[in-house]
């Protein structure tokens, strides 16, 4: 497995009724490109706002240390 940065562009509207653009990066663990991407677009399923897969990228990260919490 492969890490991934994937950034997407969400968009909301604000209190006075503007559209906001927010781009937000996901560190994602996938065998290939199409896989991050698809992967990611399954994690957003069900939110109620707009988003935009923008960029998908090998990371240069060389691995994840996630606590046992």
């Amino acid at each position: 497995m492969l890490l991934f940065d994937v950034t997407i562009e969400l968009k909301t509207e604000d209190d006075k009724g503007r559209i906001k653009k927010t781009r937000e990066t996901y560190l994602v663990e996938a065998v290939s490109v199409t896989d991050a991407e698809a992967t990611t677009v399954n994690h957003f399923k069900g939110i109620q706002m707009e988003y935009t897969v923008k960029s998908v990228k090998q990371s240069r990260i060389c691995d994840a240390i996630l606590s046992k919490k």
